[in-house]
């Protein structure tokens, strides 16, 4: 699936892992997201086209078996 966008140019696979170790009410705002996305697709890749994010994320699946 590719995820496109027009902000600023932004490669998500650059952010750091947020601090899992923390307590919730310690750990610095945002990055949640990224960790999750990292954690679950097989892959992700980034890339910067005609002024355009685009993050392409591939997930697996079993054969002969639906998505």
């Amino acid at each position: 699936m590719d995820i496109a966008d027009d902000g600023g140019a932004f490669d998500p696979m650059q952010a750091p892992e947020p601090d899992s170790s923390a307590p919730p009410e310690e750990r610095a705002r945002g990055g949640l997201g990224i960790y999750l996305v990292r954690k679950t697709m097989d892959a992700v890749a980034h890339r910067r086209e005609d002024g355009r994010n685009v993050v392409t994320l591939t997930r697996r699946t079993a054969a002969g078996k639906a998505p």
